[in-house]
């Protein structure tokens, strides 16, 4: 009894697990417009040496890039697909920092006009979103939505500050509330586990 029990905790405590991973994956193409990488940018890989690329941005629909190509270390595929990278190919890429893109989140794309490209890839649900988002222009507005916020926030008056201190104390009770809920649950899992034990040992006790 106490196996089966154990069995069955393993198999929960690994589907919640597995569960979240996926919630956190598939949130990808969303997470972006949030702007919290350097940019995100159509370009064409224009020349491989032995350990990296060198990709021209030619449409960069968030943040900004200042140089005009870009150096970043060589990847061995894009995302949803086995094909290597090749001179000429057109990308989708999100860049984090100077010179540093996320190779797990890279696209070959079959041209580079963001409202008609497609992505080469399998078909996977986020990967459609992702193209839907390009296609219909989505980080675009992404980030002049991020730009206005911006400019409402630097104008130094009182509403802004106190705008600012209310949002503060709201994440602060929202993620106080969601810490709570977790470990509310994680009391019950663990107070459910040692009720079955005990009650277990005392059986076996009896008999």
């Amino acid at each position: 009894m106490f196996k089966k029990i154990r069995k069955i905790s393993i198999f929960v405590l690994m589907f919640l697990l597995f569960t979240s991973i996926n919630v956190f994956a598939g949130d990808i193409p969303e997470s972006i417009m949030s702007g919290k990488q350097k940019a995100l940018f159509i370009g064409k890989i224009t020349d491989i040496s032995t350990d990296t690329y060198n990709i021209v941005p030619s449409t960069v629909m968030m943040g900004n890039i200042e140089k005009p190509e870009i150096k970043i270390k060589k990847f061995d595929k894009y995302y949803g697909t086995s094909t290597k990278p090749k001179t000429g190919d057109f990308v989708v890429a999100v860049l984090l920092e100077e010179n540093k893109i996320d190779d797990t989140w890279i696209f070959k794309s079959t041209s580079e006009d963001y409202k008609t490209l497609k992505l080469v890839s399998e078909q996977y649900a986020m990967v459609a979103r992702y193209q839907k988002y390009i296609n219909e222009g989505e980080y675009f507005k992404a980030q002049k939505k991020i730009n206005d916020n911006s400019k409402v926030s630097a104008t130094p008056t009182n509403t802004s500050v106190q705008s600012t201190q209310s949002k503060g104390n709201n994440l602060k009770i929202q993620s106080y509330i969601t810490n709570c809920k977790f470990i509310t649950i994680l009391v019950i899992f663990i107070a459910c586990i040692i009720f079955f034990t005990v009650n277990t040992l005392k059986k076996r006790r009896r008999n």
